[in-house]
């Protein structure tokens, strides 16, 4: 990608599978029904989530109304805008089978909301380097993370490679950015994807194989996280949908219904 909106990616990627999602049609009021912790909260006739506003030490979570199966391939979509303030901290897309459920809810600051949040795997969106294992690149990147620990990482494993998603030096602040998150239940395996115009790259950004799935169960609840510390920025997710492609049941006799879960349509658009 040319320009200054052009993403640093890593030479070295995980070989990967990638679904191929079905289109997402443009549909208001795209998180009617989430369920808000803490500073969380919707604007735009529910149509922006805007995970943390601006202001010191601040969190939230939100949390779809929909748990996904993890007996079934899907794919996530979602665009989001980072900035309006000075620079901190960065959020999580994340999928949890914590006891909270909807109520979940991490650590502000460079703890994106997430710390603490056991039984999950979460892509990070990071805009400021706090030491931990997953500030991969010093102040802004994106990693993987599992079990409610950013300053561990994967069990202290190095998960795929982070890339330099370039908030802080001001290329993308305030620009709308796309993720895709899919899911292989045949592999166990997500995938992310991350790009500054909305076309799904070949290429995924970061993965994590199927060691994680004895943590999680067969059902997952799945929303964001957020935090700022001394430091701030509006967080907000302009858009979000799930696509989903069916698997046999063990024993049984019908196959759940493909297409777009009642969660969202993907309004894609930038604001």
């Amino acid at each position: 990608m040319p320009g200054s909106h052009a993403l640093k990616r890593s030479s070295t990627f995980l070989t990967v599978l990638t679904l191929c999602a079905s289109p997402l049609l443009a549909q208001a009021g795209t998180f009617t029904g989430w369920h808000l912790n803490g500073n969380a909260s919707l604007l735009d006739n529910d149509d922006t989530l805007r995970i943390v506003p601006l202001g010191s030490f601040r969190v939230g979570s939100a949390w779809a109304p929909t748990q996904l199966s993890l007996l079934e391939d899907f794919s996530v979509a979602f665009s989001f805008r980072i900035g309006g303030g000075s620079g901190a901290d960065g959020f999580t897309l994340t999928f949890q089978s914590n006891d909270d459920g909807s109520t979940t809810l991490g650590s502000n600051g460079g703890f994106l909301g997430y710390q603490g949040i056991e039984r999950s795997v979460a892509f990070i969106y990071d805009t400021f380097d706090n030491g931990f294992d997953t500030d991969r690149a010093p102040g802004h990147n994106t990693s993987v993370i599992a079990d409610g620990d950013l300053a561990n990482g994967w069990g202290g494993q190095t998960v795929g490679e982070a890339i330099d998603i370039n908030v802080n030096d001001g290329s993308l602040r305030d620009a709308v950015l796309y993720s895709w998150i899919d899911y292989d239940v045949s592999l166990g395996r997500f995938n992310m994807f991350l790009n500054d115009v909305d076309t799904k790259p070949g290429t995924p950004t970061v993965g994590i194989a199927s060691e994680w799935q004895p943590r999680l169960g067969d059902s997952v609840f799945v929303g964001f996280t957020a935090g700022t510390g001394s430091l701030d920025d509006n967080h907000d997710i302009l858009s979000f949908s799930v696509t989903t492609s069916p698997v046999p049941l063990p024993g049984a006799a019908w196959l759940l219904g493909s297409g777009v879960l009642g969660l969202a349509g993907l309004a894609r658009r930038r604001r």
